[in-house]
């Protein structure tokens, strides 16, 4: 009688073991596949796997993409893939996107709105593109940190860029810009590193730049800059490295 007792004690057990230790399995919702279907029915759009759609190849496994575990896409990467034309809406329906390579493409005119949509994306590199202007919508992209849009003819700093809080890494090298550099540059309070070198920047450095405490690295080399070094430099207690030989 006693080890019949036992025994049932051991399966009760048992069971209430299995019950809390499946619970906690994540487990795929009807707005999740629908979340999926989007996904991949964006990633048709956006044209870059033409060759891949037919083939009925899952698009996890398509060239430069990535998905997490839930199978949302979150990286994409396809640098120097010989991609034309312009980049389609259809990008700002992968929201859960946290990594953007398409750099050295030919890849030409404005970055679409759509892009707003990505909230999580925190690194996006455009540069050796044809890109000439990003929407007003990029301020949204609120977890950006990392931003590269070297050699691209965008010809003036697009003012969106300082509402971007987290940014940490600006690079618009050789981008042909021109005019003076803003004072709103010092509301970009979490820049390590900003390297503007190599366009026609003209004017002197703004006092504002005393805001960036953080910077680490500062870039003007090859700009058309004049006047004296603000004495808010001085604030940069973190900087390692500043080239300022442009300024006359």
């Amino acid at each position: 009688m006693a080890s019949y007792v036992y025994s049932y004690i051991a399966i009760t057990f048992c069971s209430i073991s299995l019950i809390v230790s499946t619970s906690g399995i994540p487990k795929a919702t009807e707005g999740d596949s629908e979340s999926l279907a989007a996904e991949a029915e964006a990633l048709m759009g956006i044209g870059w796997w033409s060759n891949y759609i037919e083939e009925s190849v899952d698009h996890c496994r398509w060239p430069g993409v990535r998905c997490d575990a839930a199978g949302s896409v979150v990286e994409i990467d396809l640098g120097g893939h010989g991609l034309v034309g312009s980049i389609t809406p259809h990008i700002g329906a992968l929201s859960k996107l946290r990594f953007l390579n398409l750099s050295r493409n030919n890849l030409t005119g404005e970055l679409p709105p759509s892009l707003g949509n990505l909230t999580r994306l925190s690194v996006l590199d455009v540069s050796r593109n044809g890109i000439e202007s990003i929407p007003m919508e990029f301020q949204n992209m609120r977890n950006l940190t990392r931003l590269i849009m070297d050699s691209n003819p965008l010809h003036s700093i697009p003012p969106q860029i300082w509402s971007l809080r987290k940014l940490r890494t600006l690079s618009l090298r050789h981008c042909m810009l021109r005019g003076s550099i803003p004072p709103n540059i010092g509301n970009a309070r979490s820049l390590v590193n900003l390297d503007l070198s190599f366009n026609t920047l003209v004017g002197p450095i703004p006092p504002s730049i005393g805001n960036l405490t953080n910077l680490a690295s500062f870039v003007l080399e090859s700009n058309h800059l004049s006047g004296t070094i603000p004495l808010e430099v001085t604030n940069l207690r973190n900087l390692s490295f500043l080239d300022l030989v442009s300024i006359t």
